[in-house]
């Protein structure tokens, strides 16, 4: 699996908005914290849709192992991989 490119903004009007280069997910929230647990759960999503269906579009075909990896991990396992911290 590719290495995951997340993506953060923080706005002047205090929006923090994260996404997922490549991968159909995105969060906003007023603070650091809720976008990264909003974003934790367009991940979890992402996955169930991957399965879904999404899995038979060319752009998301390859997106398997990072499924894998989504189902295997727990939330805080997750959020190491995407912020460095646990």
């Amino acid at each position: 699996m590719s290495k995951l490119n997340l993506q953060v903004r923080f706005s002047e009007s205090g929006v923090v908005s994260m996404w997922v280069e490549g991968l159909p997910i995105h969060s906003e929230a007023t603070s650091f914290e809720v976008a990264s647990t909003d974003l934790l759960e367009a991940l979890r999503d992402y996955v169930k849709s991957w399965d879904e269906g999404l899995k038979r579009y060319s752009n998301q075909v390859d997106k398997g192992s990072l499924v894998r990896l989504v189902r295997q991990s727990t939330d805080e396992e997750l959020r190491e991989i995407l912020f460095g911290e646990g």
